[in-house]
């Protein structure tokens, strides 16, 4: 039986802000099966505001937990966001998300920045 939205709703949230020309999207829970729809809605919406060229950043730190589908989503995600002229980047360096990345070795597409300012700094024609 599927969660009630607002109990899922209650296990994944996310901020979506701007910094300098970059969007910062900074999920806070679990991405997980029963958040797989909002995760990919939060994304897909962080992605639609990043004007291309530019630059998102996902900020794993507020990430408890996240499912190979998840991160499954956000690796597809990083390719429609390349297809627009945008580059996706995570900051952070949740354990949970480099060792996936890793396993996968989707280092290349996905590439992992210790803090939002340094995966920023490392884009100065996006800055």
């Amino acid at each position: 039986m599927a969660e009630p939205e607002e109990d899922v709703g209650a296990r994944l949230s996310a901020v979506i802000a701007r910094r300098g020309s970059a969007v910062v999207f900074r999920p806070q829970g679990e991405a997980d099966a029963y958040t797989l729809r909002i995760w990919q809605r939060l994304l897909r919406q962080a992605c639609e505001a990043t004007d291309a060229p530019g630059l998102l950043v996902v900020e794993t730190t507020g990430l408890r937990f996240i499912s190979c589908r998840a991160f499954t989503v956000l690796a597809d995600e990083a390719d429609r966001c390349r297809s627009r002229g945008i580059e996706l980047r995570l900051a952070g360096n949740q354990p949970v998300v480099t060792r996936l990345i890793d396993v996968a070795g989707l280092g290349g597409q996905l590439p992992v920045y210790s803090c939002i300012a340094t995966a920023v700094a490392a884009a100065p024609d996006l800055r």
